[in-house]
């Protein structure tokens, strides 16, 4: 399929190269305005619009500029909320490994040794690693 797409476009180009040079430019600048990509439209895009409604070029700029800073304070306060989001967690982490921590210590000295040991051990690194975010599962 790429390959017909690519002898398609082969052919587009030998007979645009077989035109008299002012219909190669014009077929140029059409296709730039097709290509072109970006937040706003290509100025001669633009340009229709305000023949058809003056100053309708400058609302689409201004929307195009207002979005743009939307979409960056969005990303600001996504960020906040994931830097908040982490800190609670390691703060949160760290509580409920020092309460694990001195219940391990209570059954050692009780003489629950292998029960407390246990918990210490394997419960303790797991708690930590999913509340400090080292566990991405």
């Amino acid at each position: 399929m790429k390959e017909d797409n690519q002898k398609h476009v082969s052919d587009v180009i030998s007979e645009v190269n077989h035109l008299p040079k002012e219909q190669q430019q014009y077929i140029a600048s059409k296709l730039e305005v097709y290509q072109y990509q970006g937040d706003l439209p290509h100025p001669d895009i633009l340009k229709g619009y305000d023949e058809i409604d003056p100053g309708i070029a400058k609302v689409i700029i201004d929307n195009g500029i207002k979005e743009s800073q939307h979409r960056r304070e969005m990303d600001k306060v996504l960020l906040q909320s994931q830097i908040k989001e982490r800190s609670r967690g390691q703060l949160l982490g760290f509580g409920l490994s020092v309460f694990v921590i001195s219940a391990a210590v209570y059954l050692v000295t009780s003489g629950y040794t292998i029960t407390g040991t246990i918990l210490s051990g394997v419960t303790l690194v797991g708690l930590i690693g999913l509340f400090t975010g080292q566990n991405k599962e």
